[in-house]
């Protein structure tokens, strides 16, 4: 876990109150092989960015290493914050970025051309050097504790399955991609196959499926959730296939959706109504996993 303290020191030149600002930021990250620091080696090749003042237009990003344009990278109407978790990985969960008001507010547009084989790795760095470079971030290394919590072994043990294999077509040979199937519950589920994760709203509540994947793959979620730092103690390194459904209290919206999309159920399937456990719950009884608040040492770069 990394949180973040950054001081920017901005100008009326962009169109920003010339102050400095404290901006903190948290991120899970397992290790970080990339510089924090501004490496004018690992810069995008051209880059312009741009204030989006008084912009109700819905954040978009395209571009960038592992999409089908590589070298060229489009921000439209992002806010600052959009932009630094961008930049240090921070996807979207808002206990990671706790600064003013004023980073979600301002927006801007960035346009880059990124160097032919630039990694994901490489990519980020270069985004930050960019916010380094044209709002003066800086930043050095200290350590803290916050409250979070771990991801540990229930005392009766995980109930989780090793991968199972598909079932071997007419040509022999076995599934591909993300199959989507009712399990024996009446519920939508991964098909066994590839190792993959989707999450959908059923009946119960909200599922999480999972195909040939370690546990890890729930902390982002379980982030979400708790809005709170999660770390993985459970030394269960292997890859399973399992499948989590709890009660989040909140809306039906699917998080990742696997495809294709999955027909009607079977003729006869009584679909269950009953509501699915808290995740508290849900995790101890369906997976033999519990999660325990505890504070969690952090990487703090101020």
């Amino acid at each position: 876990m990394i949180v973040m303290i950054l001081r920017a020191r901005v100008d009326r030149k962009m169109g920003r109150p010339a102050r400095r600002r404290l901006i903190v930021l948290g991120l899970v990250a397992a290790s970080l092989g990339v510089a924090q620091t501004y490496d004018g080696r690992l810069v995008f090749g051209v880059a312009a960015v741009k204030p989006a003042p008084h912009s109700n237009n819905r954040p978009t990003f395209r571009g960038g290493p592992d999409t089908p344009d590589p070298l060229q990278v489009h921000w439209r109407d992002n806010s600052m914050g959009d932009l630094l978790r961008a930049a240090y990985e921070m996807g979207i969960d808002t206990f990671r970025l706790q600064a003013p008001k004023w980073i979600e507010e301002e927006r801007y547009s960035v346009d880059a051309t990124v160097p032919a084989g630039a990694t994901r790795a490489q990519f980020n760095l270069m985004l930050q050097n960019l916010l380094i470079e044209r709002f003066g971030l800086k930043a050095h290394h200290e350590t803290k504790g916050v409250a979070g919590f771990s991801l540990q072994i229930a005392k009766s043990g995980p109930k989780l399955h090793e991968p199972e294999l598909a079932e071997k077509g007419p040509d022999g040979g076995g599934g591909t991609g993300r199959k989507i199937m009712t399990g024996k519950d009446g519920l939508l589920e991964l098909a066994p196959g590839a190792a993959a994760v989707g999450m959908f709203v059923t009946p119960r509540g909200t599922r999480i499926s999972a195909r040939g994947r370690s546990v890890a793959i729930l902390l982002p979620n379980l982030q979400s959730m708790l809005k709170a730092p999660v770390v993985d103690e459970t030394s269960l390194s292997a890859t399973y296939d399992f499948n989590l459904t709890f009660s989040s209290g909140e809306s039906s919206t699917v998080f990742s959706a696997a495809s294709p999309a999955a027909g009607p159920a079977e003729a006869g399937t009584v679909m269950p109504t009953d509501r699915a456990p808290d995740i508290y719950i849900a995790l101890e009884e369906q997976l033999g996993l519990t999660l325990v608040s505890k504070p969690v040492s952090l990487d703090v770069v101020v």
